[in-house]
């Protein structure tokens, strides 16, 4: 056939290769394409689901006008964190050096990057969206294949009566009073120690530990 006929929903993008490059996104609608050679392929996206899962988007990305006006690209450090937001609400966390690809089309994208190197204790604020949504989890970690998958955030309480040892990469950080806590443990090993107020040891634990 001389022509081919493509119809696209209005919650799908259709993107159009010939000889395997890029060379037209489709929004909704029906497209009636000359394609003499039989050198057309398609590629039907459902932007509901967010996150473009294109092979070799990266390098698409890279090459191609006409993909960049669709999607938007977030590119993060190793030592930063990502907090993804759609229309304001909370949609995940980010790992630490991950690209990131959104369709423009699914709302208003916003992502706060969030720096890890000096300091990984949450913001009360913060971690308590992140907990209402529930986005503290390993199966809601936002990464790529490469990534390891792992609860981002370490959710610790310390009981009346009693004081934390905060630990960070084995080594005692902080002395936490009663109350609780989130520590980013994306690429820090964190650990908690609870003794009781009238520990005899906590003085010596400290002093030891706390160097």
């Amino acid at each position: 056939m001389l022509r081919k006929t493509q119809t696209v929903n209005e919650n799908q993008r259709l993107l159009v290769f010939k000889n395997q490059e890029l060379i037209k996104i489709l929004n909704a609608g029906k497209h009636t394409l000359w394609d003499i050679k039989n050198e057309l392929n398609f590629t039907t996206f459902d932007i509901n689901e967010l996150f473009v899962s294109l092979p070799n988007v990266e390098r698409l990305y890279r090459n191609s006008e006409v993909l960049k006006t669709q999607i938007e690209h977030w590119k993060l450090d190793n030592d930063q964190v990502g907090i993804l937001y759609v229309n304001d609400q909370l949609k995940g966390i980010v790992a630490p050096s991950e690209h990131l690809y959104l369709w423009k089309d699914t709302g208003e994208i916003r992502l706060d990057k969030v720096s890890i190197k000096n300091q990984i204790a949450i913001e009360n604020r913060v971690f308590n969206l992140i907990m209402r949504a529930g986005a503290n989890s390993a199966s809601r970690l936002i990464r790529s294949e490469n990534t390891v998958a792992t609860k981002p955030i370490a959710d610790l309480s310390v009981p009346k009566d009693h004081v934390g040892l905060l630990y960070i990469d084995g080594k005692l950080a902080e002395q936490l009073p009663p109350g609780n806590y989130g520590f980013w443990q994306l690429s820090n090993k964190v650990e908690l120690k609870k003794l009781r107020l009238s520990h005899s040891d906590t003085r010596s634990i400290w002093a030891r530990d706390f160097k």
